[in-house]
């Protein structure tokens, strides 16, 4: 079952499709990615990670606001999707860095 925490109802999960956005969590930290590959079985994607580049001039501030543009350099990711039912960083825990498919976001938590 697939659970939004706004309502608690279920939801069908996102098709993974390249050239979607996606958002890799690093706990609280965020990366705007793009998905460039997709498994035969769809049970592994990569990612390239986008360039952000702040728009906002808020400095130290929980309020960010990016611009995204693909990056042919950005980091690769390997995700693989796991018994939740979601994508997660190959090494990650089953509960660690999971992947938002179809939302670019690029968050940095200054707390840290």
């Amino acid at each position: 079952m697939f659970i939004t925490n706004s309502n608690w109802t279920s939801v069908p999960p996102v098709i993974p499709i390249v050239g979607m956005g996606a958002t890799i969590n690093f706990h609280s930290d965020s990366k705007a990615a793009t998905l460039i590959q997709i498994s035969h079985k769809g049970n592994r994607i990569v990612l390239r990670q986008d360039k952000a580049t702040r728009t906002d001039h808020n400095g130290v501030s929980e309020s960010q606001t990016y611009n995204y543009e693909p990056d042919p350099d950005g980091a690769i990711y390997i995700a693989t999707l796991r018994s939740d039912g979601r994508y997660r960083l190959v090494g990650s825990s089953k509960t660690g860095k999971a992947i938002t498919l179809g939302v670019r976001r690029e968050y940095y938590d200054y707390s840290f």
